[in-house]
């Protein structure tokens, strides 16, 4: 049995919380975000029910309310956000891959409040937040841009490591072909040790379209495929 008191004493989340200590660390941790929904479920729910929870009962609320997300335009107000679940995402997946170092230069050229603005206002790039219908909360983004009519590409896709392989990149994807009515193509760029994101772009229909190395300045190489999905 789990009390009520008991739990939001655990965890709470106002939902005028700045930015920077919404992206905390500690809140994405499963255990927290775990409760939040947890939390989200027993205010919504009956005396009785609350009365007769337990840990399996929390364990598939969670799990089915982890798969609900839909995609929110974003604006500059966003890009704060953006940065922040970008350090997150970046140094839990990439260090590993090109290392600290390349990690926080790619960070300071690509997401800065400057460079953000560039890709969206004078390259055209759509930026959307990837948010977590039941926990209200962004836990990824993805950004897109249209070459032609039929033709479009991927910049950016990222989701928290926490909800990656439970779905979410399919419903992202679904979400962002329905915004492309007349694609043809979409085309995206992927390290070559980034086995993982690989084999996820496999699932969803990519194949590999060839080889590129591309100079990104201070010394360093993104050493990469250039992956394309077609419509069939």
């Amino acid at each position: 049995m789990l009390a009520l008191p008991a739990l939001i004493d655990l965890i709470s989340v106002p939902v005028s919380m700045r930015p920077a200590t919404y992206f905390s660390k500690k809140l994405y941790s499963n255990e927290a975000l775990r409760l939040r929904i947890v939390i989200l479920f027993l205010r919504s729910a009956t005396s009785k029910e609350i009365k007769d929870v337990n840990i399996g009962r929390i364990s598939t609320v969670y799990l089915h309310l982890v798969m609900q997300i839909e995609l929110i335009p974003a604006t500059q107000d966003n890009f704060p956000v953006i940065a922040e679940l970008a350090e997150i995402i970046w140094h839990k997946h990439y260090v590993p891959i090109i290392g600290k170092k390349q990690v926080d230069y790619m960070l300071g050229k690509m997401y800065s409040k400057e460079s953000l603005t560039e890709q969206q206002k004078v390259k055209h790039h759509r930026f959307f937040m990837i948010q977590h219908v039941a926990a209200l909360i962004p836990i990824g983004f993805i950004s897109i841009s249209k070459e032609n009519e039929h033709d479009y590409w991927i910049h950016k896709f990222y989701v928290l490591d926490i909800y990656q392989g439970k779905g979410v990149g399919a419903q992202v994807f679904e979400g962002i072909k329905a915004l492309m009515p007349n694609v043809n193509s979409i085309r995206l760029t992927v390290n070559r040790q980034n086995f993982k994101s690989i084999n996820f772009y496999f699932k969803l229909g990519f194949i590999i379209e060839q080889v590129a190395d591309f100079d990104i300045d201070n010394g360093y190489l993104m050493n990469d495929f250039v992956m394309i999905w077609r419509k069939k």
